[in-house]
Parts: C-alpha cells; structure tokens; sequence
C-alpha cells in the first residue's frame, strides 16, 4: 500500500493506492506545498520519502497562461484611450480564461468579478489619471484562492488639452475702402446644446451676403439690433447645437466708404459661460495698404499699418537693420574701433624699440654732444654777467 500525503492543500490530505506507481492530481492554489510518501508492504514492512521532513513544490504567478490543473487565463488587445466627454481613461481588454470557478480582475486597483459563463468577455475600467496601468487578471476558486493568473501593461498617454470652444476671426488688418469679407470660425471642443453667439459691428454699417454653415442642426439668426456700450454697435444674434470637432462658420461682407479703424467683435454664450473676441481693421485709401517698415533718420526702424503713415525723411526698408535698441550704433563697431588703435599703439612701440636697439650707439653719441653743447652754453652765460669780474672793484 502506497500513500501520499500532501500538506496545506485546503488541509492535510492523503492518497492511498494499491499498485505502484501512486500519483495524485489536484488543482493547487499559488504558494508552496508539501508532501511526503510512505509505503507498506505485505510483510507490515515501511519505507519512508524522505526518511525524515517534507519535500515540496511551488506554483506562482507568471505570464504563462496555463497553471495547475488545466487553469488557463489569457489577456489580448489592451488598450487605454481618453474619453473626452467624461474627462476620463479607459483601460479595456480582452479575457479568456477556464479551468476555475470565477476570474477577478483588476484594473489599477479596481477590481470587476467574472463569474461562469463569461470566461471570453471585453472588460474595461474608466480611470481618473494618465500613466502605466497595470491589468491583472486571476482565476480562482469557489474559496477565491488563486489557481492562475496574467498581467499587462498599458500606457495612458496624457491627453492634450482642448478648449470647450474657439472662435476664429478671419478678416484683414487693413483694407482699402469698399467691400471687406469677414467671417467666424466655430469651433467647439465638446458638445454644446445651446449655444449663442452676438456679432458686433460699429453702428452704421449693414451685414450683407450673410452665409452660415451649420454644425448639426439648424440656425436661429435675429437682428440687427441697436445697443450702446463704448459705441453705437449694430448686433446679430445666431443660436444652435454644436457637436464637438465640428465647426461652424458665419460669414458676411460689409460696405466700408469712409478711412479709420472699424472694431468687430463678437461675444460667445453657453452652459453660463461667456467668451469674448475682437479684432480692429483700418480701412484707407493709400494705395499700398500693407504693412512697411521704414527707419528714421537717426537709425529708429518701426513697423507702420500702410506705406501712407510712414513718416516725411523716414526710409522704408525690407527688413530692419540690426541696431541697439538704446543706442545708435552698431554692435561690436565701437570695440572693432578701440581693436584698431591698440594695435596701431603696439606697431608704433615695437618700431621705437627697434630703432633704439639698432642705433643705440649713435644715438649715445647724439646725447653725449648735446650735453656738451648744453654746458658750453652755460659757461658762456657765465662769463658775460654785468656784475662779475672788474666792474666792481672799479666802483669801489
């Protein structure tokens, strides 16, 4: 008679058999487990493996899919993708699993029990935070003890922000009198079911040509109607739905006669909010109006609207030269100046030291003569004095 006994298995087991060799099949939980074997024979004779203690085995947690008693658990196709329209990551996978009562799930902490009959089944989990998110996934038993299991990882990319909504103005900085085109982009970052936009343009001038293309549904246009704020302004009313990523533009001409700064702007309403832009267009008559750079006469460069407004002795230019913004002049000239003249100052030196090294002697001689002459001199001045030599003693 043969037996083995295996310990920690839910509790001390054994298996008893009447013929050589003895095994035992069973599912095991992860960790670590311990037997040992005993035999009798007829003769009442025993035998003991090992003589003394316990052998043992492991079973753990690895990517391998297949465990212990035909445990299986495999993960395909994970994902993570931001879900705009609840600010949220959703991590998502594929499971398949067999051989146990139930799969646990866990995504990032986040746990999700499967129980039989959903052993293939897509499983995800809506998570606050980017990053690596780690996808664990058991088979277990009806005691929720582990007989297999597979991770995965998946990267949550931070998602780049979006604005609820821009508006785009598309028209000229400056134009020439007479008929301008103007038009607004619409462009919501998420859906917006009621949705407003007021266009402002100076009191006087009338909207003509009006285009609009919808985003999704129809659009309720009113006006104009006339409002005071800084100024007289004419106002234009457009409501509808906006479905996120797809635009709407307006788009009018207006008819601009008389030169001066025409100022547009256009104010956004939805889910309480407000959104403001505007722009200023100078309307003129110079023939060429676009913007030129021009430099005064002691080196200034600046940037004007129209060639018109360019100063009388400023020089219009392509580009501006580059100047010191505090000063006239240009930027490493006044150092290649003082550059030159110490290098001048060192020639001149090197030249005298080479002509008194090679005519030192001639030049000793030329010194020892003017001294000479110098106390000749002297002598002679000496000798001429009214009141030295005879002219005293005849006095007295």
């Amino acid at each position: 008679m043969h037996r083995i006994f295996l310990k920690g298995h839910r509790h001390d087991t054994f298996t008893t058999c009447s013929t050589s060799p003895c095994t035992r099949v069973s599912t095991y939980r992860t960790g670590t487990h311990t037997y040992y074997a005993t035999a009798e024979n007829t003769f009442t004779q025993n035998a003991r493996d090992p003589v003394n203690g316990t052998k043992s085995f492991s079973v753990g947690i690895s990517s391998n899919t297949t465990g212990a008693g035909g445990c299986y658990i495999n993960i395909t196709s994970p994902s993570c993708r931001f879900d705009r329209a609840i600010n949220r990551y959703e991590v998502s996978a594929v499971y398949n699993w067999k051989g146990g009562d139930h799969s646990r799930t866990i995504i990032d902490g986040v746990e999700k029990l499967q129980t039989p009959g959903t052993s293939n089944f897509t499983y995800s989990e809506s998570l606050p935070t980017p990053g690596e998110k780690i996808i664990l996934v058991k088979v277990q038993d009806s005691g929720n003890r582990d007989l297999c299991s597979t991770s995965a990882k998946v990267m949550c990319a931070p998602a780049t922000p979006i604005d609820d909504l821009r508006i785009i103005r598309e028209m000229p900085d400056v134009s020439k009198t007479g008929f301008v085109g103007i038009m607004l982009s619409v462009q919501p970052g998420r859906d917006i079911s009621n949705f407003t936009i007021k266009e402002h343009v100076m009191h006087g001038l009338n909207l003509i040509n009006i285009a609009i293309q919808s985003n999704i549904s129809r659009v309720n246009s009113t006006g104009p109607n006339d409002i005071i704020l800084s100024k007289e302004y004419s106002q234009y009313v457009f409501s509808t739905k906006l479905a996120a990523g797809k635009n709407m533009s307006i788009s009018y001409r207006v008819n601009i006669q008389k030169e001066g700064e025409y100022e547009f702007f256009s104010v956004s309403e939805y889910d309480g909010k407000l959104l403001e832009e505007r722009k200023t267009m100078l309307v003129t008559n110079c023939e060429q109006p676009v913007y030129t750079l021009a430099v005064s006469p002691d080196r200034e460069c600046k940037r004007f609207r129209t060639a018109c407004e360019v100063p009388f002795g400023w020089t219009r230019v392509e580009e501006c030269p580059i100047l010191s913004s505090q000063t006239d002049f240009v930027p490493g000239e006044e150092k290649g100046d003082s550059t030159f003249i110490i290098i001048a100052v060192v020639i001149i030196l090197v030249i005298l030291v080479v002509l008194v090294w090679r005519y030192e002697d001639e030049i000793r001689r030329k010194i020892k003569e003017m001294k000479q002459r110098i106390e000749n001199w002297r002598s002679d001045k000496e000798e001429k004095k009214p009141w030295e030599g005879g002219y005293g003693a005849n006095s007295a």
